[in-house]
Order: C-alpha cells, then sequence, then structure tokens
C-alpha cells in the first residue's frame, strides 16, 4: 500500500506530510490514483496564502508513512 502526498520541500527535510490518496499497485507497479480536485492546483497553492508543495509517494505499512520513494522535483507546467 501506498500513499500520494504533499510535503512543503523537495528534499530533506521534507516538513509536514499532507495525505491526499491511497492506493495499491498492480503485479507489474502500475497504479492509477483518483484524487477528489486537479493536483496541479493544489501543488501550486494560492498565490498568497501558501508556498509551494511537492508531489511524494511513500509506502505505508500499518497506516504508518515510511521513507519518500518518488518524490516531485520539477515544477508543473501551466
Amino acid at each position: 500500500m501506498y500513499q500520494l502526498a504533499l510535503t512543503e520541500r523537495s528534499s530533506q527535510p521534507y516538513g509536514k506530510l499532507q495525505p491526499l490518496a491511497k492506493f495499491q499497485t498492480n503485479q507489474s507497479g502500475a497504479a492509477i490514483v483518483t484524487t477528489l480536485e486537479p493536483i496541479g492546483q493544489v501543488v501550486k497553492g494560492d498565490a498568497g496564502a501558501q508556498s509551494r508543495r511537492y508531489l511524494v509517494i511513500v509506502p505505508l505499512k500499518d497506516d504508518v508513512p515510511g521513507m519518500r520513494v518518488q518524490i516531485q522535483l520539477q515544477s508543473m507546467s501551466k
């Protein structure tokens, strides 16, 4: 089981983890994750409200997040 989440920074220390969705991969390691709002808007944030956040994928064991296994490094295009 994995979790798609947002974090405050793209490198350690990553900061607070904000969970978006839990998902499980198939035998090939692929998965489709559904979120409630467009991820691009959530990652960019509002102009004055909050700084940029980064998408991360973390493994879950007993609903406890582990080390980040994939981190968004490049900015998303408009």
